[in-house]
C-alpha cells in the first residue's frame, strides 16, 4: 500500500495554513514562534537513501520511511528544540530500528523499558535527525 502522494502548491500551502492556524489556537502563540517546518541538508538525505539501499540487501525489505516528532537539546544553549527523527519501515508497517515503541496502555513507557530492536546498528547509519527548526534557525 502506497503511502503518501504528491501534492500542488495550493493544497501544500492549505495544509501548512491550517497547522498554523490550529497551533496558534491550541498554543496562544503568535505565528512567529510556531515551529512550522524543519531542514535537512540534501547530503544527508542522500546519504539516509543509500544506507536504507544497503540494509535492504540484507534480510529485510525497507519499503518507507517514518517521520517522527521529537525535541532534543539545542548544541548551542542547551535549551530543548522541536526536531524530526527519520527511520526506515519496513514492508510490514514496523521499524527497521526499534525508535519508539508505542504503549499498549494509558501509561507510557519509560526509555529503560524499551524493547531492544531486533535490527542494530552502530553510529547513525539508517536514523536521520538533528534539524534545525523552521522558522528560525533553518537559514
Amino acid at each position: 500500500m502506497a503511502n503518501g502522494k504528491e501534492i500542488d502548491l495550493t493544497d501544500a500551502q492549505r495544509y501548512i495554513r491550517k497547522f498554523v492556524d490550529d497551533e496558534m489556537a491550541r498554543t496562544g502563540k503568535p505565528e512567529i514562534e510556531l515551529v512550522v517546518g524543519h531542514l535537512m541538508d540534501l547530503t544527508l538525505l542522500r546519504k539516509f537513501l543509500a544506507d536504507i539501499e544497503r540494509l535492504n540487501g540484507q534480510s529485510k525489505h525497507i519499503d518507507g520511511v517514518r517521520i517522527y516528532y521529537a525535541k532534543r537539546p539545542d548544541a548551542t544553549t542547551g535549551t530543548d528544540v522541536y526536531d524530526v527523527v527519520l527511520v526506515p519501515t519496513l514492508t510490514d508497517g514496523m521499524d527497521y530500528f526499534n525508535v519508539y515503541q508505542r504503549p499498549t496502555t494509558l501509561k507510557t513507557p519509560s526509555a529503560s523499558t524499551l524493547t531492544s530492536s531486533t535490527t542494530t546498528t552502530t553510529g547513525s547509519v539508517g536514523i536521520l535527525s538533528d534539524t534545525p527548526p523552521c522558522p528560525n534557525l533553518c537559514s
